[in-house]
């Protein structure tokens, strides 16, 4: 009965666990479970009635449109908690890659199989290979379908843990001043790949290339938060500014055309992003163990699950749509957070069932991989 209820637990046996970083965990999955329910219950099940993007003068949805900015928040989390757990240690290398392998491969891994097995008439032996290998969102990666649409995320996150290691000799050995550098590097490249061609608005958005800025934001906030923790109070007072500024920023981007809108402003949008987030989560885990205790578990309990959530949710949405999606009102949006109610529910069940099974075993496999310097 013991080891039944050890399988139940959520919380892993090694390792700090910070409470803050998990709840920024759960509130950049709500935030890309909520943008793609609202687009796939409304305009994905209505196109012609609802257009090829949200637009509407109700602010609550059009924050909620461009709620894909979980992404970044994610992103940007990421760099700051290895970081965290890696500032002024040194890192062996191959530990934390295996460390990597174990967090994220088992679940990816079990999703393009099931896209193989639900797409196989596109199925190639070159394409299979491409999925295996962490070349999702490219020509190469064999496309799934709904089981697949979101795995250029993990794709583009593990291309910096490859390089993470490195990222953090560097500073050491030139100071943080050269993650400015890498930042006017990244911007630059953007702007010659615009000008040869490439997509103003998929490029930045889909790539390493346009995702790197908030990785460097991301070790750049947890820097500032290890060397100044005599800032603690201010830091809790940026908190409220920085969430209206936040709010705002979706908001105004929607009202600029959403993320469907090309258009060459975005070469920097993800920047302007990264640094929003960045502030997001310094002002935020200035209040660690000051939390509530109900709201801290609930939140605690979605960050734990919220890597399930990030990657099942749209297969669980799309199959929900076909099969059990009701009109309760005229109002397509609000049609569209009715189903929610039941969308949300069986998210959380599955993603449970998902980390049980599949992530946390793997998970306790994991060995640390610093040592102090």
């Amino acid at each position: 009965m013991k080891k039944v209820f050890n399988l139940l637990s959520l919380q892993l046996d090694h390792g700090r666990r910070y409470a803050a970083l998990d709840h920024v965990r759960a509130y950049a999955a709500l935030l890309v479970l909520f943008a793609h329910i609202l687009h796939n219950l409304s305009r994905g099940l209505f196109p012609k009635e609802v257009g090829s993007w949200i637009t509407t003068n109700n602010i609550v949805y059009e924050f909620l449109a461009e709620g894909h900015a979980g992404v970044s928040l994610f992103l940007v989390l990421s760099a700051y908690l290895f970081t965290t757990l890696t500032y002024e240690k040194e890192i062996s290398y191959w530990l934390f890659i295996r460390s990597r392998i174990l967090r994220i491969y088992p679940l990816y891994s079990l999703l393009v199989f099931c896209g193989m097995y639900t797409n196989s008439s596109t199925l190639t032996f070159s394409s299979f290979l491409g999925a295996l290998f962490l070349l999702q969102g490219t020509p190469a990666a064999h496309d799934g379908g709904l089981f697949t649409v979101i795995l250029w995320t993990i794709s583009t996150e593990f291309i910096f843990y490859f390089i993470f290691p490195f990222m953090m000799i560097f500073i050491r050995q030139f100071t943080w001043r050269i993650i400015l550098f890498w930042i006017a590097l990244f911007i630059l490249l953007r702007l010659m790949s615009v000008d040869m061609g490439a997509s103003p608005r998929d490029m930045p958005y889909f790539t390493i290339l346009g995702r790197m800025d908030q990785f460097c934001l991301g070790i750049l906030a947890a820097i500032y938060v290890r060397t100044y923790p005599q800032h603690n109070s201010m830091q809790r007072k940026m908190l409220l500014p920085v969430i209206l500024c936040i709010i705002g920023a979706l908001i105004i981007f929607n009202r600029l055309g959403g993320w469907e809108r090309i258009t060459p402003w975005k070469i920097y949008w993800n920047t302007l992003e990264g640094i929003l987030f960045a502030a997001f989560i310094v002002a935020y885990q200035a209040f660690e163990n000051h939390f509530h205790r109900i709201y801290n578990a609930i939140l605690s309990f979605v960050g734990n699950i919220s890597y399930s959530i990030y990657l099942l949710h749209i297969p669980i949405i799309g199959y929900y749509s076909h099969k059990f999606f009701f009109r309760a009102t005229d109002n397509y949006f609000h049609n569209a957070m009715v189903n929610a109610l039941v969308v949300i529910p069986i998210v959380l069940i599955i993603s449970l069932l998902s980390f049980i099974a599949v992530e946390r075993p793997f998970l306790l496999l994991r060995k640390p991989y610093t040592r102090d310097i």
